[in-house]
């Protein structure tokens, strides 16, 4: 029987040890092989393997010098299936002579900046960034570099691994179309629901607001639960275009958001501030601040709103009625019934005496 119960637990040992080594990431984003958009200072780009050095500890990377303390940036591509909290742990390659950079998702920073530095050759080197909140769908990875504690700015760059740790429940999400809708305007105002071949998304509201100051503004964002919700708007940014903020029901969700990029069209995803709404119909304003490069467009997509922490369901259970002594129903009823039982009384005695 011992024999029996002892295969019985090594068993189960390699089965959990067979499940740890088997776990992976849900969603991970590689950092070599992609477009990345210079948002500020300049930016240099190549990529390391073990095929050009067998003393290189990652497959392949990215090699990149951010050269200055500020300059930073971003791309698109990382692919969410699922919504939910994620924890974030990056993978990457130590080296004598490296940068400090900060890690975002949707412009939200994760975890501490990361010093690159070791003071010696090439090492593989895991950081855990902490967790953070995703819609499903395409976000924006953004690199941001704070310093160097040695003599220069590169970094070798492998992955970002995401791992689900609780999934967000059905129906928790809420999209904000831009396209389709009825707009109320504050001025001059152009607009168009639009779709290209080239656009990267669907379908896209096409404005032009002409003048800083000037806005739109629509009532159909509908929230079916009250409580807080984090907010991401999904533009197109493009060369030329406006600075833009967002409010819902007249409270600014965004600090001024430049959808200019120098390019081509370009997915843009930004994470704005959480905001705590009831259940029922809010407004949605759009507003132009300015711009920075010659003219006053902007390619609108979708808002998505996500569930964070839903209220409190209020207590419907009916509280018992209190009865006033002179004009409660209650009272009256009672003083009815005694009247009553005294009349009843007054005959069956008026009966007896007879």
């Amino acid at each position: 029987m011992k024999k029996i119960i002892s295969i019985i637990i090594a068993a189960a040992l390699i089965c959990a040890a067979l499940t740890l080594v088997t776990a992976a990431a849900d969603a991970v984003f590689e950092f070599e092989d992609r477009e990345w958009t210079v948002l500020q200072g300049d930016f240099w780009k190549g990529e390391m393997s073990k095929e050009q050095h067998d003393a290189y500890p990652a497959e392949r990377s990215l090699y990149c010098n951010i050269y200055g303390q500020g300059n930073a940036v971003q791309t698109s591509g990382l692919n969410i299936a699922k919504a939910g909290k994620y924890s974030v742990k990056l993978i990457y390659v130590a080296n004598q002579g490296s940068a400090t950079i900060q890690f975002y998702v949707d412009n939200v920073k994760i975890g501490s900046p990361v010093d690159f530095n070791n003071n010696g050759g090439w090492t593989a080197a895991q950081a855990d960034l902490g967790t953070v909140e995703l819609t499903d769908g395409d976000h924006s990875v953004k690199m941001e570099c704070t310093g160097t504690t040695a003599t220069n700015y590169e970094a070798f760059i492998d992955k970002l691994e995401f791992t689900l740790v609780e999934e967000a429940e059905e129906g928790d999400n809420i999209t904000f179309e831009f396209e389709d809708r009825t707009w109320t305007p504050s001025g001059d105002y152009w607009h168009e629901d639009y779709s290209n071949p080239g656009l990267p998304v669907p379908r896209a509201l096409y404005t032009n607001l002409y003048a800083a100051g000037n806005y739109i503004e629509n009532g159909d964002l509908t929230v079916e639960k009250s409580g807080k919700y984090s907010v991401k708007l999904v533009y197109v940014a493009n060369q030329g275009s406006a600075k833009i903020k967002i409010y819902i029901d007249g409270n600014a969700v965004s600090d001024e958001i430049d959808f200019n990029n120098n390019g081509n069209w370009t997915k843009t995803d930004i994470g704005l501030s959480d905001v705590r709404l009831a259940a029922g119909a809010h407004t949605v304003k759009v507003e132009l601040t300015g711009t920075s490069s010659g003219n006053t467009e902007a390619i609108f997509d979708k808002l998505v709103l996500t569930l964070l922490e839903e209220d409190a369901a209020p207590d419907t259970e009916a509280p018992d009625k209190p009865v006033n002594p002179v004009t409660a129903d209650g009272a009256v009823a009672a003083a009815a019934a005694a009247l009553a039982v005294s009349a009843c009384a007054v005959i069956f005695v008026s009966k007896k005496r007879k």
